[in-house]
């Protein structure tokens, strides 16, 4: 499902060599883990945001992120 949420992106779907497909795969990967790690929080309302990502051939990485308790 991440990697199709990936392919509706407007920035890959007008420059679809901008990632390689093991750099999508590892995104997806990321995707979903983090989407995992938000379902599973103990809060009822919060904001959890990462940006950017760094991405290589094998690694998925956050830079930055940002947690906020309502």
């Amino acid at each position: 499902d991440a990697l199709d949420l990936l392919a509706e992106l407007r920035t890959l779907r007008q420059h679809p060599g901008f990632l390689t497909a093991a750099q999508r795969r590892r995104a997806a990967d990321g995707i979903a883990r983090f989407s995992t790690l938000a379902a599973g929080a103990p809060w009822d309302h919060f904001t959890l945001e990462v940006n950017p990502l760094k991405l290589d051939e094998t690694t998925a990485a956050a830079v930055d992120g940002l947690l906020i308790l309502d």
